[in-house]
C-alpha cells in the first residue's frame, strides 16, 4: 500500500486563487470587449461610418484579450491540477483505506474522454468528505454539484461559440457571434466565482482538519510521556 504524506496546501491554494481572480478580471474585460465589438458591428449594419483606425483598434483589443485569456487559462489549469493532486493526496494521508481514487487519477481523469464528464468530480468530492466537518457539509452538497454543472456547461458553450466564431463571415453572423460570445463570458464569470468559492472552502477545510489531527497526535504524545 502506498504511504501518503500530508502536504500543506496553503501556498498552492493562494496561487490558484490569484490565478482564478485574474481569470475573473479577464472575463469581465472580455465581456466589455465583446460588447464594444457588438456595438461597432451594429453601427456598421445601420450604415454608420466606421474608420479603419476604429476597426483596427477593435481587432487589436480583441486579439490581446483573447490571447491573454488563453495563456492565463493554461497557467490556471496547471495550478488547478497541482491543487487537486495535493487535496486528494492529503485526503489519502488522513484515511487512505476509505478512498477509491488516487491523486494521480484524480488529475488524469480530466484528460480521458467520457470519463472526464464525471470521474474528476467523484474523485474530488469523495476526497473532500474525509476532512469536511458536519457543520459545513451542507455547503459541500450545494457547492460541488453547482461547480461541476457550470464546468460542463462552460465547456459545451465554449466549443459552440468557437465554432460559430470560426464560421462567421457575413455582418449579421458576426453580430450574432458577438452576442453569443457575451453569453459565454457570463457563463465563464459564473464558473469563475463558483470555482473561487470551492477552492477556498476545500482548502480551508483541509487545513483545519490537519490542525485537529496534529493536535490529537500531540495530545497523545503528551499523555504517553506522562
Amino acid at each position: 500500500m502506498v504511504e501518503y504524506i500530508y502536504k500543506n496546501p496553503k501556498k498552492i491554494s493562494v496561487i490558484l486563487l490569484v490565478c482564478l481572480g485574474l481569470n475573473f478580471i479577464l472575463d469581465l474585460l472580455s465581456l466589455w470587449s465583446n460588447y464594444s465589438e457588438y456595438n461597432l458591428l451594429v453601427y456598421i449594419d445601420k450604415g454608420a461610418f466606421v474608420s479603419d483606425e476604429d476597426a483596427n483598434s477593435n481587432d487589436i483589443r480583441q486579439a490581446i484579450v483573447g490571447i491573454s485569456q488563453i495563456l492565463l487559462y493554461i497557467v490556471t489549469v496547471v495550478f488547478f491540477c497541482i491543487w487537486i493532486h495535493r487535496i486528494v493526496n492529503n485526503a489519502h494521508s488522513f484515511a487512505n483505506s476509505m478512498l477509491r481514487y488516487t491523486p494521480g487519477w484524480a488529475v488524469g481523469y480530466f484528460f480521458i474522454p467520457i470519463l472526464n464528464l464525471f470521474r474528476p468530480y467523484q474523485a474530488l468530492n469523495q476526497a473532500s468528505q474525509v476532512f469536511i466537518d458536519n457543520e459545513t457539509e451542507g455547503k459541500r452538497k450545494v457547492l460541488f454539484p453547482l461547480w461541476w454543472t457550470f464546468w460542463i456547461i462552460t465547456n459545451i458553450v465554449d466549443r459552440i461559440v468557437f465554432k460559430i466564431i470560426m464560421r462567421a463571415e457575413e455582418l449579421d453572423e458576426l453580430i450574432d457571434a458577438s452576442l453569443i460570445s457575451m453569453g459565454a463570458d457570463v457563463v465563464n464569470i459564473s464558473l469563475g466565482i463558483i470555482t473561487l468559492c470551492l477552492v477556498f472552502y476545500v482548502s480551508k477545510a483541509n487545513l483545519a482538519y490537519n490542525t485537529i489531527i496534529e493536535k490529537e497526535k500531540n495530545d497523545d504524545l503528551e499523555l504517553k510521556s506522562n
